[in-house]
């Protein structure tokens, strides 16, 4: 499950699944407009998270949060790792 929050609202959601464990690029049924000085954020439910541990990577506090139980979060910036999560945009009018 992924979803798509932009300024706190929840723009869109979707299912699915993966043939493997790892990185594998997720398209969005539909595009997620964001404009400039918009925050987002993409919560992505899955059995395994992927990440990042004691690289040369600068942390950054508040960025990747990792929850057992979609209730209380734990900040893994806080124990040298991050989340591999990237979200592409485009650049469209």
């Amino acid at each position: 499950m992924a979803e798509v929050q932009v300024n706190g609202n929840l723009m869109h959601s979707q299912n699915g699944t993966s043939e493997f464990a790892g990185f594998k690029t997720i398209v969005l049924d539909k595009y997620v407009p964001i404009k400039t000085g918009d925050k987002f954020k993409v919560l992505f439910k899955n059995n395994a998270v992927p990440y990042q541990a004691f690289s040369r990577q600068h942390y950054v506090p508040g960025m990747s949060l990792v929850s057992d139980d979609g209730q209380s979060w734990n900040d893994i910036s806080l124990e040298n790792k991050t989340v591999c999560l990237k979200a592409y945009t485009i650049n469209q009018n």
